[in-house]
């Protein structure tokens, strides 16, 4: 998933011992990328409540940079998406960053005043009706004896309990994930407390909270979230295995639309495939909506509407990323709808690998993203004035911006909880960031040559193509995270000949078979239709050699 331009599991020791470079300085990259990746038999902590020391430990470094003062994290609300029907709920990443907690209405306080708690949790009382219709609630006491919380109330007692929070606190920081009023109570309850925002300012009234969090945060209060952002670009060891896991259903994802890619489907028959496999191989849900984007579709960044029929002969984008305990993978594939490239979308594919491995060179500590984004761009200008697609030298197509006509956006994003992670860019100097060990981040060249740029033979129209990698920084070589997945034009036809793939239900299923198994096992992929001959796709259970069932077929 592509940045704008301006934006320009018991832990597994190998993750570790790649970030403190004792693979990478081995100085062989193959060795280097499959050290770190986690075993598959790893079972990575999910919930926040099974590893709650990993979230006391981000907290405790919160309040280190914090210095003295009290920081409030509201989580994020829960939006109505029609009448009686609300968007499913997934917690805002800063809040479930800090406390691993994830039903929503819930407020977290973080004080390193002395004068009272160092954390403290405001969560929904235990309600039995509530629970009978929209499931289990940890309430106070199970909220203080499971996340590691010094105080626990109820929702209730916060005009009582917050005002004593706050008093005497020589800062105040309040983060409102979005919700639209609990800023105007925080304001009130810090009049009471003898406590203003950090600027020393009451702000816009509780009617017209800001929009947008910004450095000045809502409602006047100075915002946490610089802080928050700052932590969350070096990931620890477990944040890469949880990140590194999503890659691994991705994968699935990815091989499974590989081989059931044919003409006549439409893009959201490999929508839902996707969706299908990253739930059965364990994921909660995706890391953002999938692109795939056939054809015209091909050359438009964001394409999501993934409602057009595949048309042979054309290139398929296909941008997608599973999300594995609140961390997400964002891993994109170009394919051949045919199941081969033409000579001209292998052109164009082959400038984009190029770029690829070009900028990858430079992910290393010491350098920058601007760096490797330059490299990324001097490949793909070289490219296309070879094609005849730009006219005039590679140097008078950079210095002029003229192939942004064809690739215009950045190279890279940084990857976590969020699938475009909010750390900066820059540092606090205004320099370029520097790559360090434990970043994680995208590279993704890509080229769209689109039916109405003008002077382009059209032989040329509508070809798309993308490739986006994750990439773990190391002390040395960067790890390419996403290696597994196929990526040069060989391997990518060589998948799309294959026969469907297996897919172990739970998560058990983060591995590929290449036979159909008996059991307890799903088949997504192409199969010929009796009638016709042509490729459909089939979703079903494989059926026991005892069962005597054929294997249920479903198909458009």
């Amino acid at each position: 998933m592509l940045a704008p331009v301006a934006a320009r599991s018991a832990l597994p020791l190998l993750l570790a011992s790649a970030l403190l470079g004792s693979v990478a300085a081995r100085g062989d990259a193959q060795a280097s990328r499959e050290s770190a990746r986690p075993a598959e038999s790893i079972v990575v902590p999910r919930d926040g409540f099974e590893h709650p020391e990993m979230f006391a430990s981000r907290r405790a470094e919160f309040l280190r940079r914090l210095g003295e003062g009290v920081a409030v994290f509201h989580a994020k609300p829960e939006y109505e998406r029609n009448n009686d029907v609300e968007f499913l709920y997934r917690q805002d990443s800063d809040f479930y960053y800090l406390t691993g907690f994830e039903e929503p209405e819930a407020v977290a306080v973080l004080s390193s005043t002395g004068h009272g708690p160092a954390y403290t949790l405001f969560v929904r009382p235990r309600d039995p009706t509530q629970e009978i219709w929209n499931g289990f609630r940890w309430g106070a006491e199970g909220a203080k004896k499971t996340f590691r919380v010094d105080a626990a109330y109820v929702l209730d007692s916060l005009p009582s309990v917050m005002p004593r929070l706050l008093k005497d606190a020589p800062k105040l920081l309040y983060s409102s994930a979005g919700e639209p009023e609990f800023g105007g109570r925080l304001r009130d309850w810090a009049r009471a407390a003898g406590v203003l925002g950090g600027s020393g300012e009451v702000g816009p009234s509780p009617a017209a909270p800001q929009a947008d969090e910004g450095p000045t945060g809502s409602f006047g209060f100075e915002s946490p979230v610089a802080i928050t952002h700052e932590m969350r670009l070096i990931l620890s060891a477990e944040e890469i295995a949880r990140v590194q896991r999503a890659i691994d259903i991705t994968e699935l994802a990815h091989r499974a639309t590989m081989r059931a890619a044919a003409p006549g489907l439409h893009e959201y028959d490999l929508e839902a495939l996707q969706y299908y496999v990253y739930r059965v191989s364990g994921a909660e849900r995706f890391g953002f909506p999938s692109i795939v984007g056939s054809g015209p579709n091909s050359v438009t960044l964001h394409y999501r509407d993934n409602n057009r029929r595949l048309g042979d002969g054309e290139t398929m984008v296909v941008d997608i990323g599973a999300e594995y305990a609140m961390y997400t993978a964002d891993v994109t594939r170009t394919i051949p709808v045919s199941g081969t490239f033409s000579p001209e979308q292998r052109e164009v594919y082959q400038i984009i690998a190029d770029a690829q491995d070009e900028a990858m060179k430079l992910m290393r500590p010491g350098h920058t993203i601007a760096e490797s984004s330059k490299r990324a761009a001097e490949v793909v200008t070289a490219g296309l004035v070879r094609l005849g697609l730009l006219k005039g030298s590679v140097e008078e197509n950079l210095a002029s911006g003229a192939y942004r006509q064809f690739y215009m956006h950045g190279l890279s994003h940084w990857i976590g909880l969020d699938v475009h992670d909010p750390a900066p860019y820059t540092e606090a100097d205004g320099s370029p960031r520097k790559f360090q060990p434990g970043m994680v981040l995208s590279n993704e060249p890509g080229i769209y040559i689109r039916s109405d740029i003008p002077g382009v033979d059209s032989k040329w129209h509508n070809i798309g193509v993308r490739l986006e990698n994750d990439v773990l920084i190391t002390r040395g070589d960067a790890v390419d995270m996403t290696a597994r997945i196929p990526r040069s034009i060989a391997d990518v036809e060589a998948e799309m000949r294959k026969p469907p793939i297996t897919i172990g239900t739970g998560e058990s299923g983060a591995s590929i078979a290449e036979d159909l198994t008996p059991g307890a096992a799903v088949s997504v992929g192409r199969v010929p239709s009796p009638r016709s001959g042509k490729s459909k796709v089939a979703v079903g259970r494989v059926a026991a050699p005892d069962e005597g069932k054929a294997k249920v077929k479903a198909s458009r």
